[in-house]
């Protein structure tokens, strides 16, 4: 019984291909089946994305889409603008990556590129510091006339006078060039932000 089994797959493989048959099985009556083995990708594009840090540092990034985008290539900076460098490969409808961090110490941003020319650039929203509790990054927001606030560029934050000599670090490799301080004069006066040089 065996043997009449196998050898009657045996023929099946050697009259048509696996995907040439898979195909015949799924297609509806009446329809031509598909050919080849991947189906291919429609069009789409990115909707959102989002970058989440672990306790023990690792980064889950998140997205999401209109459409199957397939394979896509992912890409991390310390620049949100230049200076891309491949992280890995996979594919869009897994919608997201966990992975190392690639720079721990410094600012890091993300690019998703699918084959389709579909992008979007991502990051952490909240700063990884630890004097400072609420340090956020004001990109990626989208504005009233359709477009998207650039990453890296714009910060609001609480009170900067917890900041530690690691954060203020952390802080002048940002590209953060200028601080303005809405509080009151007495509250400046009692907790006053610390020199950052540059």
């Amino acid at each position: 019984m065996k043997k009449t089994i196998l050898l009657g797959t045996a023929l099946l493989l050697s009259a048509a291909p696996l995907s040439a048959v898979m195909a015949s099985a799924a297609a509806p009556a009446g329809k031509a089946p598909a050919s080849g083995i991947q189906a291919k990708a429609k069009q789409g594009s990115f909707t959102g994305a989002a970058v989440e840090r672990a306790k023990d540092g690792t980064l889950t990034l998140h997205w999401q889409t209109t459409a199957n985008l397939g394979p896509v290539k992912v890409y991390w900076s310390q620049s949100p603008d230049s200076g891309w460098k491949e992280l890995a490969r996979t594919y869009a409808s897994f919608g997201g990556l966990r992975t190392k961090d690639p720079n721990p110490g410094s600012r890091v941003y993300f690019k998703v590129k699918a084959a389709s020319g579909a992008v979007i650039t991502t990051a952490e929203r909240l700063l990884p510091l630890q004097g400072a509790t609420n340090f956020r990054d004001l990109g990626g927001y989208k504005t009233a006339d359709g477009k998207t606030v650039k990453w890296g560029k714009l910060f609001r934050s609480d009170e900067l006078a917890g900041l530690t000599a690691s954060d203020i670090a952390y802080l002048q490799k940002s590209g953060l060039k200028t601080i303005v301080d809405y509080r009151t004069d007495d509250e400046v006066k009692s907790k006053p932000d610390p020199a950052i040089p540059g």
